[in-house]
């Protein structure tokens, strides 16, 4: 099939038909500035070439419901800002838990046993959340340890939001159900010591 660049509207009535030639046409057309739009603000190569990766996967992704009501480049741009947010968001959560273990880790009052306590706790915890179901672990993972929130978890696996919610909140209660005779002996512990 030949493909003949009209217009944009033209383009997308093509790219809604499945033509591969239409999107490479795209991707061709503008991934060099999306790729310099998300260096210039990330400073990473690599990171910016999985950015604008996910923004065609998702560009494609979404091209049936898709309604042109500006220009293909704003909407491009557009799904690059939000994934620009998203990933300085789980960067500075990042950079929070990361602190959370560096304290953890090296506690002001040098107290060996609580140091020794946390890790146990946040071994359990490690342990408690690979067990968890495929999707529940996924769910938990994206909201508790990557910052994410329910609309955003519900875009990115294509779940309902609902879904998000009873997945959390199972998690939840499996991990609480699993703490609950570490934390019995540990209260014990302490106040016998």
């Amino acid at each position: 099939m030949n493909f003949v660049y009209r217009d944009e509207q033209h383009l997308i009535e093509q790219l809604q038909q499945n033509s591969e030639t239409a999107f490479d046409y795209i991707y061709d057309l503008y991934w060099k500035q999306l790729f310099q739009y998300a260096y210039n603000r990330l400073q990473s190569e690599e990171i910016a070439k999985d950015m604008v990766q996910d923004v065609f996967i998702s560009f494609w992704n979404k091209k049936d419901v898709f309604k042109l009501t500006s220009s293909l480049s704003a909407y491009l741009f557009s799904i690059l800002r939000f994934k620009l947010i998203d990933h300085y968001h789980a960067s500075e959560v990042r950079k929070q838990h990361a602190l959370s273990i560096n304290q953890i880790e090296h506690p002001s009052d040098n107290n060996v046993n609580q140091s020794v306590y946390i890790r146990e706790i946040n071994g359990l915890l490690n342990l408690s959340v690979q067990k968890l179901p495929g999707k529940m672990k996924e769910v938990f993972e994206l909201s508790r340890l990557k910052g994410y929130s329910t609309r955003q978890i519900s875009e990115q696996l294509n779940i309902s939001e609902q879904t998000v919610k009873n997945q959390l909140s199972t998690a939840l209660k499996r991990l609480r159900l699993n703490f609950t005779d570490y934390l019995t002996i540990a209260v014990v512990y302490f106040l016998l010591k």
